[in-house]
């Protein structure tokens, strides 16, 4: 886990595997717990606490990263992005 957050398991496996694949593994997972009616702030610190670690990892790898810089660039952005999203679900 503290090489995952350190960004050492690599850029596109970082992102594609945990970011991608795994985010939406975790938000069915969060439908179901919705929708089988236990508290939903479970569901909320689960998607959220998921969310931040893989954030952070993902920064972490793109700043690891040693390939053509637009792939660290773009991977930051869409950090940025993820957290933006996340907070304005939180201003509804």
């Amino acid at each position: 886990m503290a090489s995952f957050i350190a960004g050492n398991l690599g850029l596109a496996k970082t992102y594609w595997i945990f970011g991608v694949i795994g985010s939406v593994i975790v938000r069915f997972i969060m439908t179901f717990i919705l929708m089988s009616g236990v508290n939903p702030i479970m569901a909320i610190v689960m998607g959220f606490g998921y969310s931040i670690i893989v954030w952070i990892a993902v920064w972490n790898s793109a700043t690891n990263y040693e390939g053509l810089k637009l792939w660290a660039i773009l991977a930051k952005i869409s950090v940025v992005f993820g957290i933006l999203g996340s907070l304005a679900q939180f201003n509804q």
